[in-house]
């Protein structure tokens, strides 16, 4: 399980389709879990541009989630007047780049559905609310999901760091379609 235990999807009062909700309370910069999935090589065509992330800091590998298990991959975007609750934020780990999604306001309730939006470059034919703002310290990944599960798990939400990435702060990333990112290695 790549995400906090207490998150769980469901289809009852979510925005579209499927959403993802906790069941305890979250505050700021709490981690909810990595964007997992299955890897995708730089420049490949894959159906289900609406599934996938770019991970800043590789030569253009995504991450496409492609099952129940990939939780975060059923996150929705804020609706029209409203503002994410959590924020991707790219990580930069020993074994290679993850993306973590991070909360984003001062406190988020038990069962309240989490939204993230996916960047203006994303190509959408809805409308939906604001990004949030980056919170200003984030809680370690290992402080919710064990070390051997990021090792045994790595290749479902990590992708190999090109040479010469020192790990630069890119503080958003968009999913979907490519964007050019500091220190990219292309």
């Amino acid at each position: 399980m790549l995400h906090h235990p207490s998150v769980y999807t469901t289809t009852e009062n979510v925005v579209h389709g499927t959403g993802v909700k906790s069941r305890v309370f979250h505050t700021r910069g709490a981690f909810i879990g990595f964007y997992s999935g299955k890897l995708l090589q730089p420049c490949a065509s894959h159906p289900g541009k609406d599934r996938r992330f770019e991970v800043a800091g590789t030569n253009g590998h995504m991450i496409m989630a492609n099952s129940q298990d990939d939780v975060m991959g059923f996150v929705n975007e804020p609706p029209l007047g409203c503002v994410s609750n959590l924020v991707a934020i790219p990580l930069h780990l020993d074994l290679g780049n993850a993306v973590g999604y991070f909360v984003c306001v001062d406190e988020l309730p038990a069962h309240t559905e989490m939204w993230v939006h996916y960047g203006d470059t994303f190509e959408r034919d809805y409308v939906v609310g604001e990004p949030g703002d980056d919170p200003d310290d984030i809680q370690r990944a290992d402080a919710v999901v064990p070390q051997r599960t990021m090792l045994s798990e790595r290749y479902r939400f990590m992708a190999p760091r090109c040479s010469g990435y020192r790990g630069a702060p890119v503080r958003r990333l968009t999913r979907g379609a490519r964007r050019d990112y500091p220190n990219r290695c292309d």
